[in-house]
């Protein structure tokens, strides 16, 4: 397997089957958007699959928010069957391209219990996010 940082946004086509989408922002939303970030300022998204015999093994997006001093850590998938260190790679190098941006944090949302990342990743909760009906 493979880990390659891919900076051509069509790429985005072929992994946005896998985001996490909720009842606001649906999974072509997120692609126009990130598509979009990426053909703008290219060298502010890091995109990075993960490749096996021409087959996707995973995936993971970053970039960085305008005005704020973090990375956020937008999107990732794996199957079950693709090793936790292969992750971890992903993560290292997301956190290596931040570091090198001049970045210190990096910030992310997830859908999966905030436990598993701040224990796989170190990770901390920092706040969460509350949402009611207007």
């Amino acid at each position: 397997m493979k880990i390659i940082r891919v900076k051509d946004s069509e790429i985005i086509d072929y992994l946005k089957e896998h985001f996490i989408e909720d009842a606001y922002c649906t999974k072509e939303t997120l692609a126009s958007e990130i598509k979009a970030m990426m053909k703008r300022t290219p060298e502010d998204v890091y995109v990075a699959v993960v490749i096996s015999d021409y087959v996707l093994m995973g995936y993971a997006i970053a970039w960085l928010p305008v005005n704020r001093n973090y990375i956020w850590f937008s999107q990732a998938w794996k199957p079950n069957a693709v090793p936790d260190i292969l992750s971890h790679k992903v993560v290292d190098n997301i956190m290596r391209w931040g570091k090198e941006r001049g970045y210190e944090k990096i910030r992310m949302g997830t859908h999966i219990k905030p436990e598993k990342m701040q224990r796989a990743y170190g990770f901390k909760l920092i706040f969460s996010i509350l949402e009611r009906n207007l």
